[in-house]
C-alpha cells in the first residue's frame, strides 16, 4: 500500500522585497558618505628642510583634581583660567598648550580645557607617558 503526499509546497524566494531593502541600504550608505567631512582625517604630512619653521611657545597646563589649574607655575582657578591663558598667548604665533591631567581625572576636565583653549585660538597638545615595552 503505497502512501501519497498530496499537497506538497515548494519553497521559494519573494525577490522583490530584497531588491527594495537593497535598494534602501544604498541610499541609506551614500547619504552618510555625502555628510562625512574631508577634513575629519588627520595626516602626517611628509618633512622638508626648506619649508619655514613656525614659532611657537609652549604653555604648560597641569590639571589639578581640585578643579584648580597650574598655568607656568602659577595656581589659578577655572574662572581664571581663559585670562591667564591669554595672556600668555597674546603676540605669540601659532601658540600651544602642553596639557598635564592624571588619567583617572574625569573626561569633562579635559573638554574644559579644550573649550578654553579653543577661545583663546591655541592648539592642544595632551601630555602622556610612554607604554612600557614587554
Amino acid at each position: 500500500m503505497k502512501i501519497e503526499r498530496r499537497n506538497r509546497h515548494k519553497a521559494h524566494i519573494e525577490a522583490a522585497s530584497l531588491s527594495d531593502i537593497l535598494f534602501f541600504l544604498l541610499l541609506f550608505f551614500l547619504m552618510v558618505a555625502t555628510l562625512a567631512s574631508p577634513t575629519a582625517m588627520q595626516m602626517l604630512l611628509p618633512q622638508s628642510s626648506t619649508a619655514p619653521a613656525t614659532p611657537s611657545k609652549v604653555i604648560h597646563l597641569s590639571v589639578m583634581p581640585n578643579k584648580m589649574y597650574n598655568v607656568e607655575g602659577e595656581t589659578v582657578s577655572s574662572d581664571q583660567l581663559e585670562s591667564a591663558l591669554s595672556s600668555r598667548a597674546d603676540g605669540v604665533e601659532n601658540p600651544v598648550v602642553l596639557v598635564r591631567i592624571e588619567k583617572s581625572s574625569p573626561v569633562q576636565d579635559l573638554v574644559d580645557v579644550a573649550d578654553v583653549t579653543a577661545k583663546v585660538g591655541a592648539k592642544l597638545v595632551l601630555a602622556t607617558s610612554a607604554k612600557p615595552s614587554r
